[in-house]
């Protein structure tokens, strides 16, 4: 319970039989574009309550998302929630290795099997880590080109989204996903 509460959130794990368990099981496999199945082994609901707050104040859609990190991110996901890269490097010391093909800014993907291409496996059996998170989008906009950069035009939005190859040919990207480089606080 104090390690708990050293990292400022609510964690439970779900039990089988409850219907978010349930729910987050269903999001998983109805997004896994891949032929082999993720297994989800254990969910633990996380609670951060200032985050639930920036959640109800943006304006636009909420999507339910994923995002994956290696295991060593999420002490600090956990402890801070999800940064934005500005707020890692200025407040926290951490290093960005690259923009990303949307900008700067917090990854989310549609699908399950996108997200688990970012993730990396612990080091005995191989167990991975995913956040499933309910993403306020704000203003979004969508791109099928990779954002080079910083694009004035993009000053009125909150976050982009990638259009995928299956979506329009044209598009620069294999997959759908979110950039959120904006949050309210």
């Amino acid at each position: 319970a104090a390690k708990l509460r050293a990292l400022r959130c609510g964690m439970g794990n779900l039990a089988e039989g409850d219907v978010e368990l349930q729910r987050v099981r269903t999001h998983v496999s109805e997004t896994n574009l891949n032929s082999s199945p993720i297994q989800v082994h254990n969910v633990f609901k996380v609670s951060r309550p200032t985050e639930q707050v920036s959640l109800t104040a943006m304006e636009g859609e909420s999507l339910l998302l994923f995002h994956s990190s290696k295991p060593s991110s999420f002490i600090g996901i956990l402890s801070r929630g999800l940064l934005l890269p500005k707020v890692v490097l200025e407040q926290h010391g951490g290093v960005r290795t690259d923009a990303g093909l949307l900008g700067n800014g917090i990854y989310f993907a549609k699908h399950s099997s996108t997200s688990a291409k970012y993730s990396s496996a612990m080091t005995k059996r191989g167990t991975r880590l995913m956040l499933v998170a309910e993403v306020a989008l704000g203003t979004c906009k969508s791109t099928g080109k990779h954002r080079t950069s910083d694009d004035q035009a993009l000053d009125a939005v909150d976050s982009l989204r990638s259009i995928a190859k299956a979506e329009d040919e044209s598009s620069q990207f294999e997959d759908e996903e979110y950039c959120v480089f904006k949050c309210k606080t």
